[in-house]
């Protein structure tokens, strides 16, 4: 009994430190053409947006952000290093060649990894974060009508240069 208590504990501390353990999915799911398919949830008792994000295309980086220009975008940055994924919350504005961190800019990386899994054909990664996280580098997430802009790419360094697509797609989030 004790040799199965300390193999539970060991292993519940594993997932704790291993990012790569939580991938499970919420039920509310929608696709980004061939790209992309996100599952999504709302917990209104914590004030958290939980986002299960698959790219079909996985190459050195990937990213999918929310605003109403292409001046003004929260970007959710994952880079892809081998078998691991980096993520983060960066701000793609107004005269900037490429999305810079949140902190680098006076903010704060407010998007947290759960769990991520590199695959041949896709990478999967679940992040959470707060609806509302006050952050003005950050765009409020709510139900209804935003616009989603993704791109993924295949030069290490998160360029125009590496760019091989990225559009804007428009989606109804239900609650």
């Amino acid at each position: 009994m004790k040799l199965f208590t300390l193999l539970s504990i060991i292993c519940s501390f594993t997932c704790i430190t291993n990012v790569a353990c939580d991938i499970n999915k919420p039920s509310k799911n929608f696709k980004i053409g061939n790209d992309f398919r996100i599952w999504y949830k709302y917990n209104t008792n914590t004030g958290y947006f939980v986002a299960v994000i698959e790219c079909y295309h996985p190459k050195d980086w990937f990213m999918i952000g929310w605003g109403h220009s292409e001046n003004d975008i929260d970007s959710w940055v994952f880079e892809i290093d081998g078998k691991r994924v980096l993520a983060s919350d960066r701000y793609w504005g107004d005269n900037m060649n490429l999305p810079r961190r949140d902190v680098a800019l006076g903010g704060r990386g407010n998007l947290q990894l759960q769990g991520y899994k590199v695959g041949k054909d896709k990478t999967t990664v679940k992040v959470r974060r707060k609806f509302n996280t006050r952050d003005k580098y950050d765009k409020v997430i709510r139900p209804g009508d935003q616009d989603i802009y993704w791109a993924y790419g295949s030069d290490s360094c998160i360029s125009e240069k590496g760019l091989e697509k990225g559009s804007v797609f428009r989606r109804i989030f239900a609650k």
